[in-house]
């Protein structure tokens, strides 16, 4: 017996192609170094939002940690995992750097050379990522208000 899969609750359209083609998206600090607290982490938000609506992604959910960044995206399919990545990160880089130039410390990295990335495609697991991302942001704020405490 064939299972029949349920049907994605968005699907997207360009000139060539119908897709539902979703990726989870992780990369670190440079060093790991703890850079994105407070107006920086709402900086860096605003700037990863603003590159994606330029490029036309769409991201679903976007967490910026003091350390990393975790970011669920839906790209066109002729846009190359590797590229939509080397943009987020080189680009926003040089934004933040522009506006925060005690970023640069580090030899004048913003961002690791490394990523992660995973394609998502199934309501579980895009469930399931959404509910990491936004946990994740909880736990962060938890451990911040224990360290402002000592």
């Amino acid at each position: 017996m064939i299972e029949v899969m349920p049907r994605p609750t968005n699907i997207y359209h360009s000139h060539h192609a119908t897709y539902v083609l979703k990726y989870h998206i992780v990369w670190i600090t440079k060093y790991r170094r703890r850079k994105f607290i407070e107006e920086k982490r709402s900086k860096c938000k605003e700037v990863l939002r603003s590159l994606c609506t330029e490029y036309e992604w769409i991201p679903e959910t976007m967490e910026v940690s003091s350390d990393h960044v975790h970011l669920y995206l839906v790209t066109d399919p002729a846009d190359r995992p590797c590229d939509v990545v080397a943009i987020l990160k080189s680009k926003s880089a040089s934004i933040l750097k522009q506006e925060f130039p005690e970023l640069q410390a580090g030899k004048g990295r913003v961002w690791a050379r490394g990523y992660f990335i995973s394609s998502v495609n199934d309501r579980t697991t895009s469930k399931i990522i959404n509910q990491y991302i936004n946990k994740h942001n909880l736990e962060e704020e938890r451990l911040a208000r224990q360290l402002r405490l000592l």
